[in-house]
């Protein structure tokens, strides 16, 4: 079971202060023997593991990691569309340390290892679940120990719900509504903020500019080779072949290109194969 209301609490981070029982009213629907969990970005935040082991002693722990650049892109272009943001991604990068914490996978997961031990958190990769979701869904019923979910197989599952292509219209007016949505979570205001959203204030006050361009491939090589030790910290820390995450993207995806052809001619083949026979 999720929280009643809403998908982050955010209460192991910006909300500790409001108190236990006010992080228990978001499970009150549970019952006895229900398995209850967040999705929340709780990763790089320095007090988590404490706050969540001294409340939540012998739970168990997820983290899903993606190449470190396009983590950091991703988390770019989000405060962009919220209008916390307005330099280069370069500049952001410098200036705001907290979008390259979190791609510190390797320092991050030490913290969450020895606050829980290891068999208690899972490492899972954001390719899996976007490469083979009922793969990567199956892997999380098992570890946490619930009946296996069925991934919808039509076109509307494969949409990327929370994509953001665009930055804030009015950079101002969409710092102010961010002030006001995260005051109305605060308070547990979840149906004022469903109401908001049916009139279209967030879609009003957040996106709208223009689209975001691609990411340059010499910006990319250099944001690349920023986190290259990262990288191989968590090939160390983990012993699983990261080299994919030193190429860039373009790179990447023309190999791919490549290997599915090949496999695709050698599908051909064998099917010619077979009919000679």
């Amino acid at each position: 079971m999720l929280p009643k209301g809403t998908k982050e609490t955010s209460f192991f981070s910006s909300r500790y202060g409001r108190g236990i029982d006010w992080y228990a009213w978001h499970f009150r629907a549970a019952g006895p023997g229900s398995v209850v969990g967040e999705v929340c970005p709780y990763f790089a935040e320095p007090k988590a593991p404490e706050r969540v082991g001294k409340h939540i002693p012998g739970c168990k722990i997820i983290c899903t990691v993606r190449d470190p650049v396009e983590r950091a892109w991703s988390f770019y272009r989000m405060g962009r569309y919220y209008g916390a943001l307005r330099r280069s991604f370069e500049e952001s990068l410098t200036a705001q340390p907290n979008i390259a914490e979190g791609s510190r996978y390797a320092f991050h997961l030490t913290n969450w290892f020895q606050g829980f031990g290891r068999e208690s958190v899972l490492v899972t990769f954001y390719d899996e679940l976007h490469d083979n979701p009922q793969a990567y869904l199956d892997r999380i019923c098992g570890f946490i120990g619930i009946e296996p979910i069925r991934v919808r197989q039509d076109q509307s599952a494969k949409r990327s719900v929370n994509a953001i292509d665009r930055p804030a219209r009015n950079q101002k007016r969409a710092r102010k509504a961010q002030r006001l949505l995260g005051s109305l979570r605060s308070h547990r205001a979840y149906r004022t903020i469903e109401l908001l959203d049916r009139v279209g204030l967030w879609d009003f006050s957040f996106g709208g500019g223009e689209p975001f361009p691609t990411l340059e491939e010499e910006v990319e090589q250099r944001v690349r080779e920023r986190f290259r030790p990262e990288v191989a910290a968590l090939e160390d820390l983990i012993g699983v072949d990261l080299s994919r995450w030193k190429r860039p993207a373009g790179a990447r995806a023309l190999s791919n290109s490549l290997r599915n052809a090949e496999s695709r001619g050698a599908l051909r083949a064998q099917s010619r194969g077979r009919t000679d026979t």
